[in-house]
């Protein structure tokens, strides 16, 4: 098991750290770092860095750009040793989806954003086959010949709220089997 005082949700673009999931997980994770993250891909990396200290043994839980934030760090961070992805916004049309007023935001993404992370840490992706925001074939190319990969498919959209239940459960599970 993960020392719960080891684990980190990591929450998307547009929410903060008072978010339903977040608060869902601290009811089973008491313990769990649920820091509010500003600015773009390389701020809440920076952030999440010095968070994580000088201690080994962390779990990310991400959600959308939360779940981008977490692989990144942890495909290069060893301190990282699981993450929970749920619809992570890997490859994701920016530009489209934003618009030209942040256009230093999408600047930003695209220039660490390429390729998919190179995750080797035991990683659970949760992904929902309705999402109009991430496409679920993102999270598919992402697992696909990953063996330390778990992708579980939803019926359910980007903010994954019809599957709350199924998302803790799993998640507790998973972290109950590591070894750390």
């Amino acid at each position: 098991m993960i020392d719960p005082s080891r684990l980190l949700f990591i929450h998307g673009s547009d929410s903060n750290s008072h978010t339903f999931k977040a608060t869902l997980l601290r009811g089973i994770f008491p313990s769990m770092l649920t820091p509010d993250f500003i600015g773009g891909l390389p701020e809440r990396m920076e952030q999440l860095g010095t968070i994580l200290g000088s201690e080994t043994g962390w779990a990310l839980i991400g959600s959308s750009l939360g779940g981008l934030t977490a692989a990144r760090v942890a495909e290069r961070d060893p301190r990282v040793v699981a993450v929970v992805l749920f619809a992570p916004a890997f490859q994701l049309a920016w530009r489209k989806l934003l618009g030209p007023e942040h256009a230093g935001f999408i600047a930003d993404v695209e220039a660490i954003d390429r390729g998919y992370p190179d995750v080797r840490v035991p990683a659970l992706v949760f992904h929902g086959r309705n999402d109009e925001t991430v496409p679920i074939e993102h999270s598919r190319v992402f697992a696909r010949d990953r063996p330390n990969v778990r992708l579980v498919e939803l019926d359910d959209g980007h903010e994954l709220v019809a599957s709350l239940p199924v998302l803790l459960a799993e998640t507790e599970r998973f972290l109950a089997g590591l070894d750390h």
